[in-house]
């Protein structure tokens, strides 16, 4: 069976669990271009995230810690912790990324709907977003 791609922001995520009747995960292989400025900080209440880098660099804040995974590179991201990723760099990035849970691949079906039903992007009123994203265990981490 063919992975699920789904693309937005001149991102593709083939979805390659997660998506199946028992899967305990969910796993993206996740291609971002070079400059893509990725998600606000935010956090995962239940679920913990991991990267591992395949082609490129990877720029990420880990309660407020930055560092730069390279190919090869592995990190976890426990529950509650604040992070974000993106890639600041002139070239591509490709990373695995994947959750303890199954169906996180929703959230960015859904979102891909919501940025094609907006008018403008980011949209004045991010109210939709935020219950999207809290849907699917993901929270902005509050002003500190």
């Amino acid at each position: 069976m063919q992975p699920k791609l789904i693309t937005m922001f001149g991102v593709e995520i083939r979805v390659l669990t997660g998506d199946l009747p028992g899967d305990t995960s969910t796993v993206l292989d996740y291609r971002a271009p070079a400059q893509f400025r990725g998600p606000a900080e935010h956090f995962h209440a239940e679920s913990s995230e991991w990267f591992y880098v395949l082609e490129g660099s990877l720029a990420l804040s880990v309660n407020g810690e930055e560092s730069v995974a390279q190919v090869g590179e592995y990190l976890l991201v426990r529950p509650r912790t604040p992070h974000r990723w993106s890639n600041p760099f002139d070239a591509p990035v490709r990373y695995l990324c994947g959750f303890d849970r199954p169906g996180m691949q929703g959230y960015f079906e859904e979102l891909k709907k919501l940025v094609a039903s907006a008018p403008a992007w980011p949209p004045a009123d991010m109210t939709p977003v935020h219950a999207l994203a809290e849907r699917y265990d993901t929270f902005a981490t509050p002003a500190r």
